[in-house]
């Protein structure tokens, strides 16, 4: 953890992480609860659907 921490430190020098950083950040955050939502959301659908 702590050298990749300091990868990240020394990408964001400048304030910013590169695009494909961000994104991959922003994915590893966001997918799991993305996933669970959009299980809960195709259950609901399916649950209407069967009613």
């Amino acid at each position: 953890a702590e050298e990749a921490s300091s990868i990240i430190r020394s990408v964001t020098i400048w304030g910013r992480l590169p695009e494909p950083i961000r994104a991959a950040n922003l994915v590893a955050k966001g997918l799991s609860s993305l996933f669970l939502s959009e299980a809960k959301l195709r259950d609901f659908k399916t649950l209407q659907i069967d009613e």
